[in-house]
């Protein structure tokens, strides 16, 4: 007889095979964070708490921490390694191997799993479960206190150091397909509007894939002039141009191996397409001044807030590189399609901002959450970010409450006067033409928060990009798109 493990919850007795024996949520107790690992062996389903950090081994073996009775699973078959909330799983040389989104692992390889992916050990189903406090505190009386967790309660995982929180199960989606992309080398595509969170898609799939031991080396197209992204990207040679003392080591050179993000890949000119086409293609480089291609070794994932179709329709995006970098194209929902995901990220923004001041997390009223909820966010995740700390900030250390939010109107009736360029920009925003269409509608208001941004910055185009959360760039090319005049500098 095999004796449970010290981490080992129920082994169902007496229990329906079909129950998950699992602690309610909603009891204070199961609030712990705790990672489970749910073994799904025929009819069967054990429950086991992985330790916070150390490894388990998974086998038909009775040594082994996790014992799995099945033909399929070899002596000593896989290991499972945990470092507070992540998760590692190694194929041992099993004889039936492991698979992850049914995708075989490589033998003696550690790859990061999550609760959204699919393990399978042989023929046996794993299932990652983790524990978070969504539920809200009651007083004795059995009234919420509708006060937000600590930012760690409110995180999922980390990924690239950074923070993330899914809970919209369209992200969740979003991110099971990253996962299993991740273990092939296909280029991807990631679309979405601008602070989304397109380079946390890209970082997963890199952290998940075969070359997470590899560099991921990001670059926003928009940002560099044409000639400086062509040097960042392929390197030049000593001599190539005025300036140029010394050879220089291109961004596809250098991930050697890794990852390459290409952000903004839309406003590329259509000079560097053609380039990159025959990068895409072929896998090697040419650097500026050199007559000798290199090979590389990248994975390339490419994101961008434009429509591209539109682009290739306007004849200011080649077809044939489209096809090229889209093996696989992933679409990023907006944060105002992610209703769930709006009061985790508010706590994870509000704490990590009072914790930068030397104060404690805050609380959120519930008026604060409803008019967070209820705001379109054009600005997206990086919107919310600057309203929370602004919000921590006047708070001075107390609850956030719903005067604490300042948000940009979202009707032109709620403008603010201000000198001069008031009356301009509301009649502007006034004079909109009416939308026919959903893209309309969108078009429509964010061509209104521009504006209205310009007014509340009194014409001043950097502070209104701050305020909107993007790049004075792309702040820039919006005015450009929607026919918004600039306001000239005294």
């Amino acid at each position: 007889m095999r004796f449970k493990g010290a981490f080992e919850e129920t082994q169902d007795a007496g229990d329906s095979p079909t129950d998950l024996n699992l602690p309610n949520p909603l009891n204070a107790a199961a609030r712990t964070g705790r990672t489970r690992l749910v073994v799904v062996n025929e009819s069967i389903l054990n429950t086991y708490v992985l330790p916070e950090h150390g490894a388990v081994v998974l086998g038909r073996g009775p040594e082994t921490e996790i014992f799995v009775p099945h033909a399929s699973v070899s002596r000593r078959h896989a290991i499972i390694r945990t470092d507070r909330d992540k998760v590692m799983i190694e194929d041992l040389g099993s004889s039936n191997g492991t698979t992850v989104n049914n995708l075989p692992i490589t033998p003696e390889t550690p790859i990061t799993v999550t609760p959204t992916d699919a393990i399978r050990i042989g023929k046996v189903v794993l299932v990652l479960q983790r524990d978070w406090d969504s539920a809200p505190k009651t007083d004795a009386d059995g009234t919420a206190q509708m006060k937000t967790t600590a930012p760690e309660a409110a995180t999922d995982f980390q990924i690239g150091g950074q923070a993330v929180v899914v809970r919209a199960e369209s992200m969740q989606k979003i991110l099971s397909l990253a996962a299993r992309v991740a273990q092939t080398n296909m280029s991807v595509l990631v679309l979405g509007e601008t602070g989304t969170g397109k380079e946390i898609i890209a970082r997963t799939i890199h952290e998940r894939s075969n070359r997470r031991m590899g560099a991921f080396l990001g670059l926003n197209c928009a940002a560099l002039t044409e000639a400086l992204l062509e040097s960042e990207l392929f390197g030049h040679e000593k001599g190539a141009f005025t300036g140029a003392h010394a050879a220089k080591i291109g961004l596809f050179e250098k991930a050697a191996g890794g990852t390459v993000f290409l952000d903004e890949i839309g406003d590329m000119s259509l000079a560097i397409q053609a380039k990159l086409l025959r990068v895409f293609e072929e896998r090697n480089v040419l650097r500026l001044g050199s007559l000798e291609a290199r090979a590389i070794d990248v994975r390339f994932v490419t994101a961008t807030n434009k429509n591209l179709a539109a682009e290739v329709a306007a004849g200011r995006f080649r077809k044939d590189f489209l096809f090229r970098l889209s093996g696989v194209t992933l679409h990023v929902p907006p944060l105002r399609e992610r209703l769930a995901e709006i009061e985790p990220l508010a706590a994870l923004f509000a704490a990590r901002a009072a914790r930068e001041g030397g104060r404690e997390p805050p609380a959120i009223s519930p008026d604060a959450l409803e008019k967070l909820v209820a705001h379109p966010w054009p600005g997206n995740i990086r919107e919310l970010k600057h309203v929370m700390e602004r919000a921590v900030l006047v708070s001075e250390g107390g609850t956030v409450e719903a005067g604490h939010i300042e948000l940009l109107p979202s009707h032109p009736d709620a403008l603010p006067r201000g000198p001069e360029y008031s009356s301009k920009t509301e009649r502007a925003v006034r004079a909109r033409p009416a939308a026919s269409s959903l893209q309309g509608e969108l078009e429509s208001l964010e061509r209104t928060r521009i504006v209205e941004a310009l007014e509340k910055a009194g014409g001043n185009q950097t502070h209104a990009a701050e305020i909107l959360g993007i790049a004075r760039r792309t702040f820039i090319r919006k005015l450009d798109q929607f026919g918004i005049r600039r306001p000239r500098k005294n």
